[in-house]
């Protein structure tokens, strides 16, 4: 629903229009508040209903697994391909990618691989220090490509909170 914007051009209007908001968003609080309860009840009824439910699942996947990876030559055998097609499902075979773990701290690792000759697989990056040049403006000034935007002036309108009854 759009309402008509109000003409606010006087300082008495300006709090008068302050007041307002904070009724205002002290009644969007107040449903909210009762909405996230509902919510949070429905969510804890949620939980108690699915929770015996997961367990379950989980003990029979954990089982099927376990059996389908202790079985997988047997229950491929004749089949095309790594999947098997049941009646209440299907099972599917696969190999994960190779991960990298790092057992040493890295400034022990870099100077090793360096000596190696295995540089490659170290990464450089360079980025530019927007920190550094907001502290040192003046050292940038007039390089190509840089420029620093001064902030616009930013109105942030704090409504006085009222609570209401509940």
């Amino acid at each position: 629903m759009a309402t008509k914007t109000p003409r606010i051009n006087s300082r008495e209007k300006l709090a008068d229009a302050l007041q307002q908001m904070s009724a205002l968003k002290a009644q969007m609080d107040q449903i909210k508040a009762k909405a996230d309860a509902k919510i949070a009840d429905l969510e804890t009824k949620k939980q108690a209903e699915v929770l015996p439910l997961w367990e379950q699942y989980r003990t029979l996947e954990q089982a099927a697994s376990d059996y389908a990876l202790a079985n997988e030559s047997t229950l491929l055998e004749g089949q095309k391909g790594k999947a098997l097609q049941l009646v209440g499902g299907t099972v599917k075979y696969s190999v994960g990618r190779p991960s990298v773990e790092l057992d040493a701290p890295l400034d022990v690792l870099l100077p090793r691989l360096r000596q190696l000759g295995l540089s490659r697989f170290i990464r450089i990056t360079e980025s530019v220090d927007k920190v550094a040049i907001q502290r040192e403006a003046d050292a940038i000034e007039g390089v190509e490509g840089i420029r620093i935007e001064q902030p616009a002036t930013v109105v942030t309108l704090v409504p006085n909170v009222v609570a209401q009854a509940a």
